[in-house]
């Protein structure tokens, strides 16, 4: 809603008696100051202002002459106990009571104002210094005050030096009053943007309202950031302090909605911008949004927020630089580094003449040559062409069919090769998968321990541990997610990681899990997370792999594209699928079952006989393969009590049979 509409529902919803007297000050001897014409401010002062049971209040002398002669609301007491204007009282209060401004109201808009002629981007509007007020010597004189103890104390607590606000012109006025009509002195420390024309104000006190602009319009803040390839793009300009005082440049827009002013600038700019708002989904979404505006300016940016916030959600950057230095230090170096990785690949020539003459192919080639990590099963290694190469792998079937322990011992075997695994369990423990693997270990010893066993400590299994730990040593990370870790932050954690190794694979059990919703549709929240992975493997330049949910439809049925949960979208942004299945459905048995009048209870019959075996043969069935054979099935002999995934005698990569082909299209057939 706009101003108008916002200050009248504050007002029916927030105002009482409680409310304003709590925000007026309270004279000497009892009542209240006016915050107009400052009666019941003296030294014998009983107060000049009554207080009605609506909140409105009146003042004896004055009238509420500045009102109109009308009763003051709440929203103006706010403007004075705060020194903030109408609309930033409006935007404070509203907030309270869940009322946000609708920036692209008319009511709210400025007045059209023409695009400047500078090329140079240095001014925002031609007319600008007819219609604003010019700050510049106001803030060159409060630059003087930055080394007052009062700043410099607040400053230390923000974990900002001397040196660096000096460097930035931040400025401290002890007694700043608000320019458009405050009373009460307060001190602020002076951040100037836009040259020093406009100004932002920062109260000490940290407390709402403490913040204030000193010009009309939103700016910039340390606009010659822009000068730089490199330019972290900050919500406020405490935050973008915070990323000078590291040694790396960044901006202020002084509100994480403000991008006119960036946009303005931003074609004249020839590096790469790290968006890097709070870590909070308000702040997610703005740098979604940025980053669309930005596209479709053809100017080259990156969204690093949970990396600069230190993977921290609800933290903000200041927040990070605060309560650890040395890894905000180190977020922004890697935040640099994919920066500076991604302004190649935007530099990367499109002719294909340039593109193989510059090296860049041979460099393409002999990355996708080397990148490949043996999965420890050779029939699937041959499959895959190798092993587990860059891109997005997704692998499906019914609960209890072993995903998530073919995915861990394969992620086991892919780590105690030296490759550095990433294993991000949504629903599991750590302890969880530490006893599959000692379950595993012992069986292969031949001890019959199962996982829970090992979880409850019924077998210690020592040596099974140490042999664990010297195998994999650190290349085994295993993430906790309880349903808590979406795309954003597992992705966070991977493009920190792709700067430390050089070998790398992610493993996510499982795909649904980490989706962000955000209110869309399960179908497109599910279609885009599976591409965002896709894109994810090519930005670290590591294989993903990625367990799926199966569509309940699909339970104990064939092995098709139906099998994957949530969205056909999977099939389009894997560049391998694939799914698991008993195969006792593949059978000349099951197929001949299905031809009787009760089919489907007889082959039913058979499932649940295989599935009482001490170990089920499962086919793993390779749907599409972007670098290799594009269909084959493999058969594997899967052990549940132990966790145990082993390939069958003689088991080859084979491209599926005729038979296989028709048995699923058969069963699908009749599902459908």
């Amino acid at each position: 809603m706009n101003v108008k509409e916002a200050a009248e529902t504050i007002k029916a919803r927030l105002q009482t008696k409680e409310r304003t007297k709590s925000l007026l000050h309270k004279a000497k001897h009892g009542g209240f100051v006016c915050p107009y014409c400052g009666s019941g401010s003296g030294q014998k002062g009983t107060g000049a202002v009554k207080v009605y049971e609506d909140g409105g209040f009146w003042c004896n002398k004055c009238h509420n002459e500045k009102n109109g002669g009308h009763n003051g609301s709440v929203i103006d007491v706010y403007m004075s106990f705060h020194s903030v204007d109408f609309r930033q009282a409006v935007e404070d209060l509203g907030s309270e009571c869940g009322i946000y401004l609708d920036v692209s109201a008319a009511a709210n808009k400025p007045q059209a104002r023409k695009e400047s002629g500078n090329v140079d981007g240095k001014t925002d509007s031609a007319d600008h210094e007819e219609n604003q007020q010019d700050f510049l010597e106001y803030c060159e004189k409060v630059r003087e005050g930055i080394t007052d103890a009062l700043a410099v104390e607040y400053l230390k607590k923000r974990g900002i030096s001397i040196e660096t606000a000096q460097r930035l012109n931040v400025g401290f006025d002890g007694k700043w009053i608000n320019p458009d009509g405050g009373k009460y002195p307060s001190p602020r420390i002076i951040f100037p943007y836009d040259g020093g024309r406009r100004y932002f104000a920062r109260g000490l006190d940290d407390a709402k309202g403490c913040k204030q602009q000193g010009g009309k319009g939103a700016g910039i803040f340390n606009r010659e950031a822009l000068d730089h390839d490199v330019c972290f793009v900050c919500e406020a300009a405490f935050d973008a302090a915070s990323v000078e005082e590291c040694g790396y440049h960044a901006v202020g827009l002084n509100g994480a909605r403000n991008f006119d002013p960036l946009l303005r600038v931003a074609k004249n700019f020839d590096g790469v911008f790290v968006i890097a708002f709070d870590n909070d989904e308000a702040g997610r979404n703005d740098a979604k949004n940025l980053k669309e505006e930005l596209d479709a300016l053809g100017v080259c940016s990156i969204v690093a927020g949970a990396d600069i916030c230190g993977d921290v959600d609800g933290q903000d950057i200041n927040e990070f630089l605060v309560k650890d230095r040395d890894g905000f230090s180190f977020s922004l170096l890697e935040a640099e580094g994919l920066a500076r990785r991604e302004l190649e690949r935007a530099e990367s020539p499109d002719s294909l003449a340039e593109y193989v003459t510059s090296g860049k192919w041979r460099e393409d080639v002999e990355r996708g040559k080397n990148n490949r990590e043996k999965t420890g099963f050779r029939s699937l290694d041959d499959w895959l062409g190798g092993g587990l190469y860059e891109g997005l792998t997704v692998v499906s079937g019914f609960p209890s069919l072993g995903k998530t322990s073919l995915l861990w011992q394969i992620a086991e075997n892919v780590a105690v090769a030296g490759c550095h695994v990433i294993f991000f369990s949504l629903e599991m423990s750590k302890g969880d998968m530490i006893s599959k693997s000692l379950s595993r270990r012992a069986f292969e010893q031949g001890r019959d321990v199962t996982s829970d066993d090992a979880q409850s400590g019924r077998d210690d299994c020592k040596k099974e541990l140490k042999g664990l730990l010297e195998d994999v040593g650190n290349h085994l990370e295993v993430i906790e997610g309880s349903f808590g870790y979406g795309f954003d932050r597992i992705a966070a954690k991977a493009k920190r990681a792709s700067r430390k190794h050089k070998r790398l694979a992610l493993f996510v059990d499982y795909l649904q899990a980490a989706a962000e919703y955000g209110g869309k549709a399960e179908t497109v929240a599910i279609a885009e997370t599976a591409k965002a992975f896709r894109q994810l493997a090519r930005e670290i330049h590591a294989p993903v792999i990625c367990a799926s949910s199966t569509a309940r439809a699909n339970y104990g049925g064939a092995v098709d594209y139906n099998i994957f949960y949530g969205s056909g979208g999977i099939e389009s942004a894997a560049d391998c699928a694939a799914g698991l299945q008993l195969t006792a459905i593949y059978s000349q048995e099951f197929k001949n079952a299905g031809q009787g009048k009760n089919g489907k209870e007889l082959q039913a019959a058979i499932i649940d006989r295989a599935k009482k075996e001490d170990a089920w043969e499962v086919a793993f069935i390779g749907l599409k393969n972007r670098r290799g054979k594009m269909t084959t099935k493999i058969c594997f002999m899967f052990d549940a009590r132990h966790c145990t995934f082993t390939e069958s005698t003689g088991a080859t990569s084979e491209t599926l049979s005729a038979d296989d082909l028709e048995a699923l299209l058969d069963f699908s057939g009749r599902r459908a």
